[in-house]
């Protein structure tokens, strides 16, 4: 597939790869300097084979009313995969006052590609902003690139070879396409027979540690509900990997009860809990950023990190994977249950009086453990909801195989 070009104002392409936006000064009347064919021979040269979207009429009359021409630069910003900015700036004839205003629109977008010649006028601000959002990023995403050729080559890296993409597909960037949060859900909307008719990225965050990780995003979306025959316009979708959660219970031998049966918990400070003490009373659990893992492994990692906790992996029952608030989030838990000896819970009570403390510091991560009984959780409201709905699962299902006496 060969590299192909659209101008402003003609339309995307039925199929898409991958697509770069040339945002930067631009011409304004004949005569003046236009770097962007220069910009689309140097793709070309580093082998990018997806569609260039360069904001200028292909004949070179701007249109009469420019709110149509703004209209198209902002809907292809938002969708486009990259944001390929080079700024020439010549203060008589390509002042690019335009181009400050999108530079700091899309510097923390995750998707800002910016270079400069090295005796471009007024950089200095752009280049030390660009390197402080980026500080973190491995070469060459850390520094703004200082020649046409090596943004393209930055370009090319950052992108692959794209995914191919139809219709509404089209109008989410790659970064958020690949993720198997959106997959996920993308997969499960088309098997129940809806579509996609439209998309925006309204936020996203990206972790610049991991290669700029896209970890989360919210996409306003717009569905053609099959069952109903109706479009539903006005939600988005906010996601995130996919969790493993761990339900690690001992049953009370003297009782038998199942509100005596004794759970291990972790008491960290989130930022978004809402309680009494400021700390997230919650299961051991959460996510990696490593494609493929087994989320039994991931589990076992996980009980390992936040409570010191070493158990082999086929320990970890499964349960069941569900959505934890489907209005609004659209990860899934998948829940596993440990039983553990009366010597592990022991183990943990221990470490519990102790105070010992656990997590990855470098991930801010800090966390304790907490033994309590489920008629304690309960009464004490130590969980939300949906953790209350993992704990009542692994424990019932435990509870209900115990030969206790009638």
């Amino acid at each position: 597939m060969a590299l192909q070009v659209v101008h402003s104002p003609e339309e995307l392409p039925e199929t898409i790869t991958s697509t770069v936006f040339l945002a930067g000064p631009s011409p304004r009347k004949e005569g003046d300097p236009n770097w962007r064919p220069e910009a689309i021979e140097a793709l070309r040269r580093a082998g990018y084979m997806g569609t260039v979207l360069a904001p200028v009429p292909r004949n070179g009359e701007w249109p009469r009313d420019y709110n149509d021409q703004i209209a198209w630069e902002s809907a292809h910003l938002v969708c486009c995969d990259v944001v390929l900015m080079w700024v020439p700036r010549d203060l008589q004839l390509l002042p690019g006052f335009t181009t400050n205003v999108e530079f700091g629109e899309w510097l923390n977008s995750g998707k800002l590609l910016y270079g400069r010649p090295e005796d471009s006028p007024k950089a200095s601000y752009l280049d030390a902003r660009y390197r402080t959002v980026n500080s973190k990023q491995k070469p060459p995403f850390h520094e703004p690139a200082a020649t046409l050729d090596h943004l393209a080559q930055m370009v090319v890296q950052r992108l692959g070879e794209g995914a191919a993409r139809t219709a509404a597909e089209r109008l989410v960037p790659l970064a958020v396409w690949r993720t198997p949060q959106f997959q996920g859900w993308y997969r499960e909307l088309t098997q129940a027979g809806n579509r996609l008719d439209a998309a925006r990225v309204l936020w996203s965050f990206y972790i610049p540690q991991a290669n700029n990780l896209l970890l989360s995003y919210a996409l306003h979306v717009k569905i053609w509900v099959a069952a109903e025959q109706r479009h539903k316009e006005n939600e988005f979708i906010l996601s995130r990997p996919d969790i493993s959660a761990i339900c690690a219970f001992c049953p009370d031998e003297a009782t038998h009860a199942l509100l005596d049966m004794r759970i291990v918990l972790i008491r960290e400070f989130r930022s978004p809990g809402r309680t009494a003490d400021g700390f997230v009373h919650d299961l051991p659990g959460g996510s990696t950023f490593k494609p493929g893992v087994d989320p039994r492994e991931v589990a076992a990692g996980e009980l390992r990190e936040e409570t010191g906790m070493t158990l082999p992996a086929e320990r970890f029952q499964p349960l069941e994977a569900r959505q934890l608030v489907a209005p609004f989030s659209t990860h899934k838990a998948y829940l596993f249950g440990v039983r553990l000896t009366p010597q592990e819970l022991a183990e943990a009570e221990r470490r519990e009086r102790e105070g010992q403390i656990f997590g990855v510091a470098a991930d801010t991560e800090r966390t304790q453990l907490e033994v309590r009984t489920l008629g304690q959780i309960l009464e004490e409201r130590l969980v939300d909801h949906a953790s209350v709905g993992m704990i009542m699962q692994a424990c019932l299902s435990s509870w209900m195989e115990i030969d206790k006496p009638r």
